[in-house]
């Protein structure tokens, strides 16, 4: 027999949201005026929660995360295993927040001044933590590293300039 399917008027049983704190209930969709108490800063926090709300016994509803819209950097793994299971009469949903786009990427945003990179013969800048990846790659320096070029005008101060600003 095929379950209902969530719909926008889907009650949640806890939030993620990207201005949360994981110290919270996870119970609120947005931080209260007071500042003590809204959404769950992670995901994985929201997973161990329904852990805790399953392991108190068989809950009698769905169990439901919404997750607000922004992006939610991982720094580990998020894992789901047989524990995290719903049944067919109480499902475990994640679900985005109705009308908003979450996005989840598996590593961390890199923010660098600006590179300049000669790969290949050519010489060129262009986006900060894409030219600061590489050249951190290719030449094995750090992210921070101003690279100098011979062939390049007078390259004494480029942080700030350029596309990276």
């Amino acid at each position: 027999m095929p379950r209902k399917p969530l719909d926008e008027r889907t009650q949640a049983t806890f939030y993620v949201a990207t201005d949360g704190n994981d110290g919270w209930s996870g119970t609120l969709p947005a931080p209260n005026p007071a500042g003590t108490d809204g959404p769950f800063a992670t995901l994985s926090r929201a997973r161990d929660a329904i852990r805790g709300t399953k392991s108190e016994g068989q809950p009698g509803a769905p169990l439901v995360v919404m997750v607000r819209g922004g992006t939610y950097y991982l720094d580990e793994t998020l894992v789901f295993g047989p524990q995290d299971s719903g049944t067919e009469d109480c499902p475990v949903t994640y679900m985005a927040y109705p009308g908003e786009e979450p996005v989840i990427c598996g590593g961390r945003e890199i923010l660098a001044p600006c590179f300049e990179v000669d790969v290949a013969g050519t010489t060129g800048s262009g986006d900060c933590a894409v030219a600061g990846l590489l050249a951190s790659l290719l030449r094995g320096l750090r992210p921070g590293t101003v690279i100098f070029h011979p062939g390049l005008p007078d390259q004494q101060d480029q942080e700030g300039q350029g596309d990276c600003q």
